[in-house]
């Protein structure tokens, strides 16, 4: 009994967290409608793999699907599928939790590190322009047009990101000091990242090896450091060949790049002013700590992630049935998921050293705004039942 006391003490929040994360997925899997979220969509095609001929199972970002699968037993009922399905999701965003808490925790006092990682869970922008409805009723969202730094309607998303945030924290500890064991945990992490979905590579894959180079240059280290890149490479070049050439009936078509959107003033008109807002808090913060953060390589990283993950969006496009998908868009919310990391980390890191100045009120108020609006975002989620 007094284990099993001491377990709980040691690991509330741990249950905690993956208890609320349970709850919200089972009731997102069997209460909203198919229009709401990606969940029934992606339940069904984990069903199909194991009920439809010729389905190919390990084609694509398959591992997401293959895992719940497994866990049913390939039995391909659907209340097994809805059950396992919020397990493997509400477990990826429990691992989310641990891995920032524990990083924290290196540096900071445990309970900070708890409510650091708990706010990191659910930070979201303020979307300001929803307010205003009657001045700009095309902006009448409080996600679709913003860059935010969460999700909860996509579950390859959310089961993506522990994989991306082991590899981003473990690189920007390779920047530190290099540890060739760590290059294969990196290289490891990026493969099961891509495998479940490819967007946070995309960016790694660009700004990585930028700050490695500037970091060692070209030197035996630079080298050794792109072996990661070089496996997530791979991992993405069979996605893309599983998809488009080897098994083209899920989705023919291609990669194609282009600037179409830039002579289109109404997809500037929209983003010009929720853009702006998105981004607000990285400014006032890059603004108030510059003197701080001007020679961290890891502001230059999170802000290579953001500019590379917009450039992303505006210059590439899926053609064919996938156009509509929407794929190179989610980069962005990896990217803003670091963005607020790295804000969040700085400026506790600030009320250590300079206790609770005026700058560091303004930005933990600021920044606890962001936390309540990312909560009245997710109960709006639930009981809405919409993401937009």
């Amino acid at each position: 009994m007094k284990r099993i006391l001491a377990f709980f003490r040691t690991n509330g929040d741990v249950l905690a967290v993956f208890a609320a994360m349970m709850a919200i997925f089972t009731y997102v899997l069997f209460a909203f409608p198919v229009s709401a979220s990606d969940f029934q969509t992606h339940a069904e095609a984990i069903r199909d793999y194991v009920t439809v001929p010729d389905s190919h199972m390990f084609s694509g970002n398959f591992l997401m699907y293959f895992i719940v699968n497994l866990l049913t037993l390939f039995s391909g009922d659907m209340i097994a599928i809805y059950v396992a399905f919020a397990l493997v999701v509400a477990a990826a965003n429990t691992a989310k939790y641990v891995i920032v808490r524990n990083a924290f925790a290196l540096d900071i006092d445990q309970r900070w590190a708890r409510m650091m990682s708990a706010a990191l869970l659910v930070v979201y922008i303020i979307p300001v322009l929803y307010f205003f409805p009657g001045i700009w009723p095309h902006l009448h969202y409080m996600h679709l047009i913003y860059l935010t730094p969460n999700e909860w309607h996509n579950s390859t998303f959310i089961c993506m990101m522990p994989f991306a945030i082991i590899a981003y924290l473990l690189s920007i500890r390779q920047l530190e000091q290099y540890d060739p064991r760590r290059t294969w945990y990196i290289g490891l992490s990026l493969m099961l990242s891509v495998l479940v979905k490819p967007s946070f590579f995309f960016i790694y894959a660009v700004v990585f090896p930028i700050i490695y180079w500037m970091r060692y240059r070209f030197s035996k280290t630079f080298w050794l450091m792109m072996i990661p890149v070089a496996a997530g490479v791979c991992a993405v070049l069979y996605e893309y060949l599983t998809i488009f050439l080897f098994f083209p009936s899920g989705g023919t078509g291609g990669v194609a790049i282009t600037a179409e959107r830039f002579a289109q003033w109404p997809f500037w008109q929209v983003r010009l002013q929720s853009w702006t807002v998105s981004l607000a808090l990285p400014i006032i913060f890059a603004w108030l700590y510059w003197k701080e953060i001007r020679k961290d390589y890891e502001f230059y990283t999170v802000a290579g992630l953001l500019a590379v993950a917009l450039g992303i969006f505006l210059f590439c496009v899926e053609r064919g049935p996938r156009a509509s998908h929407g794929n190179f868009a989610w980069q962005i919310y990896a990217a803003m998921w670091f963005v607020y990391y790295y804000v969040l980390k700085v400026v506790v890191q600030g009320v250590q050293k300079n206790g609770w100045q005026k700058r560091e009120i303004g930005m933990v108020a600021l920044y606890g705004l962001h936390v309540i609006f990312g909560i009245v975002y997710l109960l709006r989620f639930l009981i809405m039942q919409t993401f937009h």
